[in-house]
């Protein structure tokens, strides 16, 4: 009979699932296998971060020189709308000095030193401190101002190379 040749319905679900599983396999592996992730050290170190430039395989700031972080400004305006300038201290660490307190009484700066985490973009030493931050916050009269010096050694010539 012409039924002998075809195959067994167990047979065909088993067809049918290893097939499923083979299409499902590609979109799993992708979906499923964890990247590489850092986590900053601190709220300050991912706020001060400068931005990796993929195309010129550099920061976007220049590295052992005082620039202002507009990044980190931002940071610093919200911590202190919540915790005034004891938040700085408290929570981030700083230490905060009052300035000219007869002509300025909430005029402050603030300084600060962090281990700096690299960009996870700079290559293989990804997720790992490589010099330290300095920042100072001027404070007063409504005003805000942040500089971070990232002192480090030079990049390796092989920067943002995987």
């Amino acid at each position: 009979m012409w039924t002998r040749h075809l195959p067994s319905l167990s047979a065909c679900r088993w067809k049918i699932w290893a097939a499923l599983v083979a299409l499902a396999l590609p979109f799993c592996t992708t979906g499923c296998v964890p990247s590489i992730k850092c986590v900053a050290f601190s709220p300050i170190d991912e706020a001060a971060s400068y931005d990796w430039l993929i195309a010129d395989r550099r920061y976007s700031e220049p590295l052992n020189t005082w620039v202002r972080n507009d990044g980190l400004e931002r940071f610093l305006r919200r911590a202190i709308a919540y915790g005034g300038v004891d938040a700085l201290k408290s929570q981030y660490g700083f230490d905060c000095v009052s300035k000219e307190a007869a002509t300025c009484p909430d005029c402050y700066v603030c300084r600060a030193s962090i281990a700096k985490q690299v960009a996870e973009q700079e290559g293989r030493h990804s997720c790992i401190a490589k010099g330290r931050m300095l920042i100072q916050v001027d404070l007063g009269r409504g005003r805000l101002s942040a500089m971070t010096n990232w002192e480090r050694p030079p990049l390796a010539p092989d920067a943002g190379k995987f």
